[in-house]
């Protein structure tokens, strides 16, 4: 039959030898039905005690022994889940509060384009543009480090693909965090295009 893993996927492929021969076995397995564990567990324990009463019947589930071999990832993938959501809920707050500033600082100049006849959609361009230019940057800075922190864990494994050659992945995260601060500061800009422009301009 085909080489397939009985270990983590750290460790290669080793050899393996599947035999009926009664005399090497010391484990056996039993297929229940999912929708009656319970008693099929029942009927597998009754029988074990018939025939070898003097034995105790231990036994375990198969999945749960594999998942066994996960558990570091398994950790590893909900502190990444749970710190990245924090890492993104402040890093909204904080755009959200210097697109705050900016639009305090820019009252004035969005009220005289809106004299001259700017329309909402050259007002949000004029807003996102410095924070694209960041988002931007940042992408740059934090691809090609998150590439190589992410192929230093892959090579853990035995068999894994080569990060570096998926650009789908990073085009896909920097696009998602670009989508993220434009609909962060979007509000901002609706607020200014909403601005009645008198209001900072009746004193010039």
């Amino acid at each position: 039959m085909k080489d397939f893993h009985y270990r983590d996927l750290r460790t290669n492929m080793l050899p393996l030898v599947i035999s009926n021969r009664l005399r090497w076995t010391d484990i056996l397995f039993v297929k229940l039905e999912v929708n009656s564990v319970a008693e099929g567990l029942d009927f597998v324990t009754r029988q074990w005690e018939e025939a070898e009463g003097q034995t105790p019947f231990n036994y375990y589930f198969l999945d749960d022994r594999l998942n066994r071999f996960y558990e570091p990832e398994a950790r590893l993938s909900k502190t990444a889940s749970i710190y990245g959501a924090i890492a993104i809920l402040l890093a909204c707050f904080g755009l959200f509060s210097l697109s705050t500033f900016m639009a305090e600082q820019k009252m004035k100049e969005v009220s005289i384009r809106k004299v001259l006849g700017a329309s909402v959609k050259q007002i949000f361009l004029m807003f996102s543009r410095p924070f694209v230019v960041i988002v931007i940057i940042a992408a740059v800075i934090a691809i090609p480090a998150a590439l190589y922190l992410l192929s230093g864990w892959l090579n853990e494994f035995a068999y894994s693909l080569e990060i570096t050659k998926q650009i789908d992945i990073p085009v896909l995260a920097a696009f998602v965090t670009l989508l993220v601060a434009l609909l962060t500061v979007a509000y901002q800009s609706f607020r200014l295009s909403r601005t009645n422009p008198i209001r900072f301009l009746r004193n010039e």
